[in-house]
């Protein structure tokens, strides 16, 4: 027992002798959590911003917009015209028209604008640091890949004529942000 006290004593001193280095040291350490946790709830906030995409992408809003254009290309009857707008589509720009026409025909025209809309502030959220890169990358990068190889010739022809801009080039870079990491 003798001998413990004896270490308890020289610890004690020892502790006496370096209190200010183990004052900094504990200050470093608790810095360091500091920023830690600070991080994480950047991460997490950002997590939680994605999230909110990956909810709205189900509301009554884009929900039924993404339902009804998987339903018409997945549809048989209507995928074999879909396929003949699209060909026709990539020969000429006129025959753009057809696919232009098949997109009004099957009222496709409003649910494409939703999904478009919706992937471009996506988009921009990324952009801006908002929202979380990888998560968005992971649920909806194939998406706007599906969409944008679908009615490309659409977007970049005759609504970039109508509206001046190309829906989605902003989804597009996105999707090229995903491909780089």
């Amino acid at each position: 027992m003798k001998q413990f006290g004896s270490a308890f004593a020289l610890f004690w001193a020892w502790l006496a002798v370096h209190k200010d280095s183990l004052t900094i040291a504990f200050a470093v350490i608790a810095g360091c959590t500091a920023l830690y946790q600070y991080l994480e709830s950047v991460d997490d906030g950002r997590r939680k911003e994605t999230l909110k995409y990956v909810e709205r992408s189900q509301d009554a809003r884009v929900g039924p917009a993404r339902a009804a254009v998987a339903a018409v290309l997945l549809d048989v009857d209507k995928r074999t015209a879909y396929i003949a707008a699209a060909n026709a589509a990539s020969g000429t720009p006129k025959n753009v028209t057809l696919l232009d026409r098949f997109v009004v025909e099957n009222k496709l025209e409003t649910n494409l604008i939703v999904l478009t809309d919706h992937f471009m502030n996506l988009a921009g959220c990324v952009k801006a640091g908002v929202c979380d890169k990888a998560l968005a990358c992971d649920y909806f990068k194939s998406e706007v890949v599906a969409v944008n190889n679908s009615f490309r010739q659409l977007f970049d022809t005759v609504w970039k004529e109508r509206s001046g801009q190309n829906y989605m080039t902003g989804p597009m870079e996105f999707v090229k942000s995903c491909q780089a990491n």
